[in-house]
């Protein structure tokens, strides 16, 4: 497993790894209504082996790629094969 980005904020972050399948999303928050969850997905067409533009912002907003792929699984747009929660 290869740790490829981390981000972390005073409140909340997570960490993406690339596992042989796909990525492990691990996210963290210190508020009780959002529980601590890690997601495993499979590669996608987007994210292929060995993505590295987790930092390149896709809008004027500074939304990077891990923002888009963190959001994208938390609305339901890419379905983890396992999700576990802390």
């Amino acid at each position: 497993m290869r740790n490829v980005f981390k981000k972390d904020g005073e409140r909340s972050g997570f960490t993406i790894s690339e596992t042989t399948k796909g990525f492990k999303i691990e996210t963290w928050s210190v508020y009780s209504d959002e529980p601590n969850r890690t997601y495993y997905i499979n590669y996608t067409d987007y994210f292929q082996p060995g993505f590295n533009g987790w930092q390149q912002a896709i809008n004027e907003h500074g939304t990077t790629y891990a923002d888009l792929l963190l959001r994208d699984i938390r609305e339901g747009y890419i379905k983890p094969y396992r999700t576990i929660t802390e």
